[in-house]
């Protein structure tokens, strides 16, 4: 998939990237602001491709528990996003790669919200700190979440 937002993503994160060491935590500022921005409306994309019932559903924020780099020109990050149908808030572990030209995404997977009696659990914004205390960088707790919505493309470079 090649399109603006995609382009305007991996940008971005290119040039944020070549700043930063492996696994350095990418810092919340101006710069990082923007690439969320683009991480929802490219997320929500792909998931609308793949999943019919999110076909009238996107990401209205994401807030990152850890979002780091943890590869040549691939990032990892955990944390809650909204949605904006209700403004709910649900678990998002996210890792991608963009390619060497800075122009595409060529592999990402990404694992969004928590299955609950075949549904998706859905947690206002009062309760925001359950779906962040929920997501860790400890592979154990992030593994034991029945992820609802689980996508993913490309291979890893």
């Amino acid at each position: 998939m090649s399109n603006t937002v995609e382009n305007e993503l991996c940008a971005r994160l290119s040039d944020l990237l070549k700043t930063m060491d492996v696994d350095e935590v990418v810092p919340e500022s101006d710069d990082s602001r923007p690439i969320l921005s683009a991480l929802e409306s490219f997320v929500s994309h792909v998931i609308r491709e793949i999943h019919e019932d999110f076909q009238w559903e996107s990401l209205d924020g994401i807030l990152p528990v850890e979002f780091r780099k943890r590869g040549d020109r691939e990032i990892e990050l955990l944390g809650g996003a909204y949605l904006i149908s209700d403004q709910t808030v649900v678990p998002i572990y996210l890792r991608l790669q963009i390619d060497s030209a800075d122009r595409e995404v060529c592999w990402m997977e990404c694992y969004l919200g928590q299955r609950l009696h075949e549904k998706m659990a859905r947690t206002s914004h009062a309760n925001l700190h359950k779906v962040l205390n929920q997501i860790s960088s400890d592979e154990e707790k992030t593994s034991s979440i029945d992820w609802y919505y689980k996508v993913g493309f490309g291979e890893k470079v």
